[in-house]
């Protein structure tokens, strides 16, 4: 018995708008064992699909496919174990091929309530708590060496004692924050206008060897060896990588659909050779950061004061440069901006959209200052106050921010105006998302120290939140200085409410993106690394773009700077092109910090804003 199976794409559904003469039906006729499964999300709305289960006396088989150029798709098996393989596999190679959109469904998954074990080696306590507390001990001295030495003047106690009520206050108000909201499992936010197919095959594809592949993927267990990977450790990781959670709140559906990603996985690390079965074995543990306990170290009070304090010093002094700061009435959907309109003398100068990182905008004083004075177009800066190490509790969904984005452009640089976008650390997503999602909206990019590429590595993740406490990195190192960089760094990649933005709502198979993203688009960019940079993998963002210009024969030393500077010929402006440019000796950060490399990164931004300025004026005269 052959029965007939496709699908159907309803005229309202985008992907029927975009494939209009792609149609396609399914039906069945497995009687009761027959199952329909019909979901929507906001951004494939209405579209439905029924999936079969069948004993294993009978047979199904896969026809009438209504598709242009695509010939006939027939399986036929006898077996019910077969007929999840390969019909799946049929099935999905037939959504690939025609490029319709596959998405799965979350009915029947289930809410978890609680979070999971991260499984990390990590110093013993006796080891952990003096470091993090030498580490972290420059705002706590803040915080008690004024009030002992009013106590010591006053020969009184109550300073002090004031002081220690105060934190105890502030500790226990922060805990319970933590246990009663930001401790709580999260999961993933829709894609933007991707397939998890597409995102899954683009990691893969970024790893050109068997060898890179393997590295990738352990490096999430804690570079354990491949040979101690076992079936059910790939299967509890993809879960958690496409669906956010653990396999034991998966729907049957998504269970379905995770065979998929395991059998491209065994292709991709294991020769297509299927993985073996853990048997006894304990559970190989693996990172699955928004569904672990949060990591954070208390702040007193005196750290939040000196970061708001900043916040309204930056607020007052940046007026000196033109500024206006409108701040939103919704901190939940809208972001709050800072707004310098064009000079007079600005003629063609373009709009400049400016996305910090982790730290504040204050952080970036300089750095705004010096743009500021030589660029005559308009600027816009957003603030993020959820990474400034400042208390905010507020997170807008992507969608939200996005668009916030496109309304503030909208009312201070016209309705469909382009600007160039630059981002720095996590500013760089924002950068991800409007290429992702409004790709009219950017002219072009600069991406500095940015975490959106090659983010599915572990690397952004574990140097940022899980190295300073790992047992194998740590044990036997000298502690940070309190008053070096590097401690700097832990008080950020420590502050509660930076992390619960980072390890609560930072998803990142909608933050990553590829070169081929960006030429999709045609959106040219720079990428700017440096090359001791602490927390992005920058050696690997830039072989990923060195092999995508190969591939696209462009020579890889070429830069925007050349092509500016051409006097004999007239350079063709519609062409794509991503330039990397390595700050030399530069940490993450040195872009604001260093006179030197600050120099270096607004030449870059200069270069890639006269290139749009001058291909506007092109486009114009055409």
């Amino acid at each position: 018995m052959k029965l007939p199976i496709a699908f159907t794409l309803l005229s309202s559904t985008w992907a029927f708008q975009i494939y209009p003469s792609r149609n396609f039906h399914y039906c069945d006729r497995l009687g009761q064992r027959s199952k329909n499964y019909i979901f929507s999300s906001s951004l494939r709305p209405n579209l439905a699909r029924k999936y079969a289960h069948v004993g294993p006396s009978e047979n199904v088989g896969i026809d009438r496919l209504q598709v242009p150029s695509v010939s006939l798709f027939e399986v036929v098996t006898s077996q019910a174990n077969g007929f999840r393989l390969s019909t799946f596999n049929a099935v999905e190679e037939i959504l690939h091929f025609s490029n319709v959109p596959m998405q799965s469904t979350h009915i029947g998954q289930k809410k978890l309530t609680s979070t999971v074990s991260c499984g990390q080696e990590r110093l013993p306590m006796h080891e952990l708590i003096p470091k993090a507390g030498y580490e972290d001990s420059f705002p706590w001295l803040l915080a008690f060496i004024p009030p002992l030495l009013m106590s010591l003047f006053w020969s009184s106690p109550s300073p002090l004692i004031f002081t220690g009520i105060s934190e105890i206050i502030f500790f226990t108000i922060c805990i319970l924050k933590v246990l009663l909201d930001f401790n709580q499992p999260t999961t993933p936010q829709p894609m933007i206008n991707r397939e998890w197919n597409e995102f899954r095959d683009a990691f893969w594809e970024s790893h050109p060897t068997s060898e890179g592949k393997r590295e990738m993927f352990m490096g999430w267990f804690y570079d354990k060896p491949i040979e101690r990977l076992k079936r059910e450790d790939a299967a509890v990781f993809l879960a958690w990588i496409r669906f956010g959670t653990t396999i034991e709140a998966l729907s049957p559906m998504q269970n379905w659909e995770l065979e998929f990603d395991i059998r491209k996985l065994e292709k991709e690390i294991h020769g297509g050779v299927k993985l073996p079965s853990r048997g006894k074995e304990q559970p190989l543990p693996c990172m699955r950061f928004n569904i672990e306990p949060l990591r954070f170290r208390h702040k007193p009070l005196v750290f939040y004061a000196i970061t708001h304090g900043s916040h309204h010093w930056f607020n007052k002094i940046i007026t000196e440069s033109g500024f206006h700061y409108y701040k939103t009435d919704d901190a939940s959907r809208k972001f709050s901006f800072y707004y310098r309109p064009a000079k007079a003398d600005s003629g063609n100068s373009q709009p400049l959209v400016f996305v910090h990182g982790v730290g504040g905008i204050a952080f970036y004083k300089q750095l705004i200052d010096e743009l500021a004075k030589d660029h005559t177009g308009p600027i816009i800066l957003i603030e993020l106050p959820f990474v400034s190490l400042r208390i905010s509790d507020k997170i807008p969904s992507i969608t939200d921010q996005l668009e916030s984005i496109c309304n503030i452009l909208d009312d201070h640089f016209g309705k469909h105006a382009k600007a160039t976008f630059v981002g720095h650390s996590f500013g760089s997503l924002i950068l991800s998302w409007m290429v992702q999602a409004h790709p009219r909206r950017v002219a072009n990019c600069v991406f500095i120290d940015p975490i959106c590429f090659m983010l599915h590595t572990k690397d952004v993740l574990f140097n940022f939140h899980y190295s300073r406490v790992d047992r194998n990195l740590q044990e036997g190192k000298p502690w940070n200085n309190p008053f070096e960089i590097a401690s700097i760094i832990n008080l950020a990649g420590t502050e509660m409410h930076t992390n619960n933005a980072m390890l609560r709502h930072f998803w990142w198979s909608s933050n990553e993106i590829w070169p081929q993203d960006l030429e999709r688009s045609k959106i040219s960019a720079k990428i700017i690394l440096s090359e001791y940079d602490e927390i992005v993998p920058s050696s690997k963002i830039l072989r990923l773009f060195e092999d995508y210009n190969q591939k696209l024969r462009k020579d890889v030393s070429w830069d925007v700077s050349s092509l500016l500077n051409r006097s004999n010929q007239e350079p063709n402006y519609d062409n794509f092109f991503v330039e990397t440019k390595v700050l030399k000796g530069a940490f993450h950060g040195s872009c604001a910090l260093d006179e030197k490399h600050r120099k270096e990164t607004i030449t870059s931004i200069f270069e890639m804003l006269s290139y749009q300025g001058i291909k506007a004026e092109s486009n114009t005269v055409a």
